[in-house]
């Protein structure tokens, strides 16, 4: 029969950042923990999701998309 899960081990589950798995975080990440920072300071009243989508925009011209279309 398998333990019984403590507080702890629920305190483990959920999502974990790219620095604690390991894992390298993507550009498109990068970009977007900056952009929706930036422009929540500037438009206070915009939601996230509105801020998320004008963050999107910039990205398809951002220098650091790898996919960018000028």
């Amino acid at each position: 029969m398998p333990p019984k899960k403590t507080a702890a081990d629920a305190k483990k589950k959920g999502s974990a950042s790219a620095s604690s798995t390991g894992k390298k975080q993507s550009a498109y990440n990068k970009y977007m923990k900056d952009a929706l920072a930036d422009i929540k300071k500037k438009n206070p009243q915009l939601d996230h999701k509105e801020a998320f989508k004008e963050a999107a925009k910039q990205w398809k011209h951002h220098p650091s998309n790898p996919k960018r279309q000028a």
